[in-house]
Protein backbone atom coordinates (compact mmCIF):
# COMPACT_ATOMS: atom_id res chain seq x y z
CA UNK A 1 0.00 0.00 0.00
CA UNK A 2 1.08 3.62 -0.79
CA UNK A 3 0.44 6.59 1.57
CA UNK A 4 1.67 9.98 1.89
CA UNK A 5 5.27 10.75 3.95
CA UNK A 6 3.61 13.83 4.96
CA UNK A 7 0.16 14.65 5.75
CA UNK A 8 -1.28 18.29 4.89
CA UNK A 9 -4.42 20.12 4.93
CA UNK A 10 -6.25 19.84 1.61
CA UNK A 11 -8.93 23.51 1.10
CA UNK A 12 -12.56 22.30 0.40
CA UNK A 13 -11.80 24.72 -3.12
CA UNK A 14 -8.69 22.18 -4.28
CA UNK A 15 -10.91 19.11 -3.03
CA UNK A 16 -13.76 20.79 -6.14
CA UNK A 17 -11.22 20.82 -8.70
CA UNK A 18 -9.56 16.86 -7.96
CA UNK A 19 -12.92 16.10 -7.89
CA UNK A 20 -13.51 17.79 -11.07
CA UNK A 21 -10.81 16.37 -12.86
CA UNK A 22 -11.70 12.78 -11.88
CA UNK A 23 -15.25 13.64 -13.42
CA UNK A 24 -13.48 14.74 -16.52
CA UNK A 25 -11.36 11.79 -17.15
CA UNK A 26 -14.57 9.65 -16.38
CA UNK A 27 -16.53 11.32 -19.34
CA UNK A 28 -13.84 10.78 -21.49
CA UNK A 29 -13.59 7.35 -20.82
CA UNK A 30 -17.07 7.03 -21.08
CA UNK A 31 -17.30 9.35 -24.48
CA UNK A 32 -14.62 6.90 -25.90
CA UNK A 33 -16.17 4.26 -24.80
CA UNK A 34 -19.51 4.97 -26.50
CA UNK A 35 -18.31 6.50 -29.30
CA UNK A 36 -16.12 3.24 -30.12
CA UNK A 37 -19.48 1.03 -30.33
CA UNK A 38 -21.03 3.61 -32.57
CA UNK A 39 -17.80 2.99 -34.85
CA UNK A 40 -16.56 7.01 -34.77
CA UNK A 41 -13.87 8.74 -32.28
CA UNK A 42 -14.56 11.38 -29.06
CA UNK A 43 -12.51 13.68 -31.64
CA UNK A 44 -15.36 13.19 -34.30
CA UNK A 45 -18.06 13.16 -31.92
CA UNK A 46 -17.05 16.60 -30.83
CA UNK A 47 -17.01 17.93 -34.38
CA UNK A 48 -20.71 16.98 -34.79
CA UNK A 49 -21.81 18.22 -32.01
CA UNK A 50 -20.37 21.48 -32.77
CA UNK A 51 -21.38 21.09 -36.23
CA UNK A 52 -25.43 20.54 -34.76
CA UNK A 53 -25.02 23.97 -32.43
CA UNK A 54 -23.56 26.05 -35.25
CA UNK A 55 -24.93 25.00 -38.71
CA UNK A 56 -23.02 26.41 -41.65
CA UNK A 57 -19.93 27.16 -39.92
CA UNK A 58 -16.72 27.01 -41.84
CA UNK A 59 -14.14 25.05 -41.61
CA UNK A 60 -11.62 27.41 -40.38
CA UNK A 61 -14.41 28.67 -37.67
CA UNK A 62 -14.71 25.21 -36.86
CA UNK A 63 -11.42 24.59 -36.18
CA UNK A 64 -10.77 27.92 -33.75
CA UNK A 65 -13.97 26.60 -31.64
CA UNK A 66 -12.67 23.19 -30.90
CA UNK A 67 -8.89 24.34 -30.54
CA UNK A 68 -7.85 22.09 -33.43
CA UNK A 69 -5.71 22.32 -36.09
CA UNK A 70 -7.10 22.68 -39.76
CA UNK A 71 -5.42 19.81 -40.94
CA UNK A 72 -6.28 17.86 -37.80
CA UNK A 73 -10.19 18.82 -38.55
CA UNK A 74 -9.54 18.30 -42.24
CA UNK A 75 -8.68 14.57 -41.65
CA UNK A 76 -12.48 14.67 -39.26
CA UNK A 77 -13.89 16.29 -41.72
CA UNK A 78 -13.23 13.65 -44.54
CA UNK A 79 -14.00 10.66 -42.30
CA UNK A 80 -17.27 11.99 -41.34
CA UNK A 81 -17.86 13.13 -45.05
CA UNK A 82 -17.00 9.45 -46.31
CA UNK A 83 -19.39 8.26 -43.64
CA UNK A 84 -22.16 10.15 -44.96
CA UNK A 85 -22.36 12.05 -41.39
CA UNK A 86 -21.40 15.48 -42.36
CA UNK A 87 -21.60 17.35 -46.22
CA UNK A 88 -21.37 20.83 -47.70
CA UNK A 89 -24.21 22.42 -47.16
CA UNK A 90 -26.62 22.95 -50.89
CA UNK A 91 -24.18 19.93 -52.13
CA UNK A 92 -25.19 16.18 -51.42
CA UNK A 93 -22.72 14.12 -50.64
CA UNK A 94 -24.52 11.66 -53.80
CA UNK A 95 -24.19 15.09 -56.09
CA UNK A 96 -20.16 15.64 -54.80
CA UNK A 97 -19.42 12.27 -55.92
CA UNK A 98 -21.50 11.84 -58.88
CA UNK A 99 -19.77 15.58 -60.32
CA UNK A 100 -16.35 14.32 -59.47
CA UNK A 101 -16.99 11.28 -60.93
CA UNK A 102 -18.01 13.14 -64.46
CA UNK A 103 -14.77 15.20 -63.82
CA UNK A 104 -12.34 12.30 -63.72
CA UNK A 105 -14.10 10.73 -66.66
CA UNK A 106 -14.02 13.72 -69.20
CA UNK A 107 -10.15 13.09 -68.36
CA UNK A 108 -9.42 9.83 -69.19
CA UNK A 109 -6.79 11.24 -71.92
CA UNK A 110 -5.25 13.74 -69.61
CA UNK A 111 -2.07 13.48 -67.45
CA UNK A 112 -2.64 12.74 -63.70
CA UNK A 113 -1.49 16.16 -62.98
CA UNK A 114 -4.24 17.65 -64.82
CA UNK A 115 -7.21 15.68 -63.72
CA UNK A 116 -6.16 16.57 -60.35
CA UNK A 117 -6.31 20.10 -61.09
CA UNK A 118 -9.59 19.79 -63.01
CA UNK A 119 -11.28 18.23 -59.84
CA UNK A 120 -10.00 20.54 -57.58
CA UNK A 121 -11.28 23.32 -60.07
CA UNK A 122 -14.41 21.69 -60.24
CA UNK A 123 -15.29 21.20 -57.27
CA UNK A 124 -14.50 24.55 -55.52
CA UNK A 125 -17.08 26.16 -53.34
CA UNK A 126 -18.20 29.36 -54.47
CA UNK A 127 -15.99 31.28 -51.85
CA UNK A 128 -12.95 29.51 -52.68
CA UNK A 129 -11.58 26.45 -50.46
CA UNK A 130 -10.97 27.48 -46.34
CA UNK A 131 -7.63 25.75 -46.58
CA UNK A 132 -4.82 24.43 -48.03
CA UNK A 133 -6.46 21.49 -49.83
CA UNK A 134 -4.59 18.04 -50.63
CA UNK A 135 -5.74 15.22 -53.71
CA UNK A 136 -4.44 12.12 -54.89
CA UNK A 137 -4.96 11.15 -57.74
CA UNK A 138 -4.45 7.12 -58.57
CA UNK A 139 -4.49 6.11 -62.64
CA UNK A 140 -5.22 2.64 -62.78
CA UNK A 141 -2.72 1.31 -65.93
CA UNK A 142 -3.89 -0.19 -68.95
CA UNK A 143 -3.36 -4.03 -69.24
CA UNK A 144 -0.54 -3.94 -71.98
CA UNK A 145 -1.30 -5.55 -75.52
CA UNK A 146 1.38 -8.30 -75.72
CA UNK A 147 1.14 -10.43 -79.13
CA UNK A 148 4.32 -13.07 -79.80
CA UNK A 149 3.71 -15.61 -81.87
CA UNK A 150 5.13 -17.29 -85.67
CA UNK A 151 3.32 -14.59 -88.53
CA UNK A 152 2.15 -15.13 -92.10
CA UNK A 153 0.11 -12.61 -94.05
CA UNK A 154 -3.11 -14.82 -93.32
CA UNK A 155 -2.37 -13.94 -89.37
CA UNK A 156 -2.78 -10.23 -90.03
CA UNK A 157 -6.05 -10.03 -89.67
CA UNK A 158 -6.51 -11.55 -85.84
CA UNK A 159 -3.75 -9.15 -85.12
CA UNK A 160 -5.32 -6.46 -86.61
CA UNK A 161 -8.84 -7.09 -84.44
CA UNK A 162 -6.59 -7.97 -81.15
CA UNK A 163 -4.80 -4.56 -81.64
CA UNK A 164 -8.41 -2.55 -82.42
CA UNK A 165 -10.37 -4.55 -79.34
CA UNK A 166 -7.22 -3.42 -76.86
CA UNK A 167 -7.50 -0.14 -78.01
CA UNK A 168 -11.00 0.77 -77.44
CA UNK A 169 -11.38 -1.14 -74.56
CA UNK A 170 -9.29 1.90 -73.70
CA UNK A 171 -11.53 4.28 -75.21
CA UNK A 172 -8.96 5.40 -78.15
CA UNK A 173 -10.96 7.28 -80.44
CA UNK A 174 -11.92 5.33 -83.51
CA UNK A 175 -10.10 7.48 -86.28
CA UNK A 176 -6.85 7.31 -84.38
CA UNK A 177 -7.52 3.55 -83.78
CA UNK A 178 -7.40 3.50 -87.57
CA UNK A 179 -4.09 5.04 -88.00
CA UNK A 180 -2.85 3.15 -84.88
CA UNK A 181 -4.06 -0.48 -86.75
CA UNK A 182 -3.03 0.64 -90.03
CA UNK A 183 0.33 1.83 -88.66
CA UNK A 184 1.01 -1.91 -86.68
CA UNK A 185 -0.35 -3.80 -90.17
CA UNK A 186 1.88 -2.33 -92.08
CA UNK A 187 5.65 -2.54 -89.65
CA UNK A 188 3.74 -6.62 -89.50
CA UNK A 189 3.91 -6.69 -93.34
CA UNK A 190 7.20 -5.72 -93.45
CA UNK A 191 8.59 -7.86 -91.13
CA UNK A 192 7.13 -10.72 -93.02
CA UNK A 193 7.98 -9.49 -96.30
CA UNK A 194 11.21 -8.02 -96.19
CA UNK A 195 12.58 -8.96 -92.63
CA UNK A 196 12.16 -12.99 -93.31
CA UNK A 197 12.38 -12.69 -96.87
CA UNK A 198 13.38 -16.10 -98.69
CA UNK A 199 13.25 -17.84 -95.69
CA UNK A 200 10.37 -19.73 -93.65
CA UNK A 201 8.22 -17.23 -91.50
CA UNK A 202 9.42 -15.89 -88.18
CA UNK A 203 8.36 -15.12 -84.88
CA UNK A 204 7.02 -11.13 -84.42
CA UNK A 205 6.42 -9.66 -81.30
CA UNK A 206 4.01 -6.73 -80.67
CA UNK A 207 3.79 -4.80 -77.52
CA UNK A 208 1.66 -1.81 -76.53
CA UNK A 209 1.37 0.60 -73.64
CA UNK A 210 -0.83 3.13 -72.89
CA UNK A 211 -0.25 5.29 -69.85
CA UNK A 212 -3.56 7.46 -70.93
CA UNK A 213 -2.23 9.67 -72.58
CA UNK A 214 0.15 8.24 -74.97
CA UNK A 215 0.47 4.91 -76.84
CA UNK A 216 3.43 3.38 -77.62
CA UNK A 217 4.27 0.57 -79.25
CA UNK A 218 6.62 -1.45 -80.47
CA UNK A 219 7.08 -4.26 -83.39
CA UNK A 220 10.09 -6.46 -83.25
CA UNK A 221 11.54 -9.29 -85.40
CA UNK A 222 14.21 -11.82 -86.06
CA UNK A 223 15.08 -10.74 -89.10
CA UNK A 224 17.19 -8.40 -91.27
CA UNK A 225 14.75 -5.34 -93.37
CA UNK A 226 16.43 -4.59 -96.79
CA UNK A 227 17.75 -0.80 -97.21
CA UNK A 228 14.57 1.28 -98.33
CA UNK A 229 14.64 2.13 -101.51
CA UNK A 230 15.45 5.68 -102.55
CA UNK A 231 12.39 5.78 -105.41
CA UNK A 232 10.08 3.06 -103.15
CA UNK A 233 7.45 3.68 -106.63
CA UNK A 234 3.96 2.34 -105.93
CA UNK A 235 4.84 -0.32 -103.19
CA UNK A 236 7.25 0.31 -100.41
CA UNK A 237 5.83 3.51 -98.87
CA UNK A 238 5.09 1.74 -95.01
CA UNK A 239 7.48 3.75 -93.22
CA UNK A 240 6.28 6.51 -95.10
CA UNK A 241 2.64 6.15 -94.04
CA UNK A 242 3.71 5.10 -90.51
CA UNK A 243 6.10 8.36 -90.17
CA UNK A 244 2.87 10.06 -91.19
CA UNK A 245 0.32 9.00 -88.81
CA UNK A 246 1.97 8.54 -85.78
CA UNK A 247 3.66 11.26 -83.65
CA UNK A 248 7.10 9.62 -82.78
CA UNK A 249 9.00 7.16 -84.48
CA UNK A 250 12.15 5.19 -84.50
CA UNK A 251 13.43 2.17 -85.56
CA UNK A 252 16.28 0.09 -84.50
CA UNK A 253 17.68 -2.52 -87.33
CA UNK A 254 20.57 -5.00 -86.17
CA UNK A 255 21.95 -7.86 -87.80
CA UNK A 256 19.50 -10.15 -85.07
CA UNK A 257 16.43 -8.21 -85.76
CA UNK A 258 14.49 -4.65 -86.37
CA UNK A 259 12.08 -3.29 -83.82
CA UNK A 260 9.63 -0.39 -85.10
CA UNK A 261 9.12 1.19 -82.11
CA UNK A 262 6.37 4.14 -82.43
CA UNK A 263 4.11 6.53 -80.35
CA UNK A 264 0.46 8.31 -80.78
CA UNK A 265 -0.53 11.22 -78.70
CA UNK A 266 -4.39 10.85 -77.49
CA UNK A 267 -6.45 13.67 -77.15
CA UNK A 268 -7.05 15.67 -74.30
Amino acid sequence: MLSLAHKWTISPARELGFALHDVARLLRTYSDQRARELGTTRAQWAVLSRLQRCEGAKQNELAEALDLAPITLGRLIDKLTAAGLVERRDVSLDDGIAHLSATVANGLHLTVDDVADAALRELAPPGGYDDDIAIVVYRRPYAPLVIDQIVTADDLSDIRHQLASWLQSAAVPDEQVADIVLSVNEACANSIEHGYRARKPGNVRIYGENDGAQVHLKVTDGGSWKPASVEPGVRGRGLLLIRAVSDWLEMDCTPSGTTVDMSFNLPA
